[in-house]
């Protein structure tokens, strides 16, 4: 299922970032979702419910550079698009 997730940055015409992951729970301040990548972690702020699953992995495309602060490691991230990933 491909799900778009609407994001706020309606200036933005492509994703800064485009990748595979694998959707992580870490039990961090109550818990917090992360993307984590080869070769990085990403914070996102609308991870939808339905991908909230510990090990699922997906493709994602995102903007970058979210400010405010979070207990959450990652770059923070707004998802513009998120599926399951079809690389394995």
């Amino acid at each position: 299922m491909v799900m778009g997730v609407t994001t706020a940055s309606c200036n933005l015409l492509e994703p800064e970032i485009s990748d595979f992951g694998t959707v992580e729970f870490l039990e961090i301040e109550g818990g917090c979702w992360i993307i984590q990548t080869e070769l990085e972690q990403f914070n996102p702020i609308n991870m939808p419910a339905e991908f909230r699953v510990d090990g699922l992995e997906i493709q994602f495309e995102a903007s970058g550079r979210i400010g405010g602060a979070s207990f959450c490691p990652g770059e923070r991230i707004e998802l513009s698009w998120i599926d399951y990933s079809d690389a394995g």
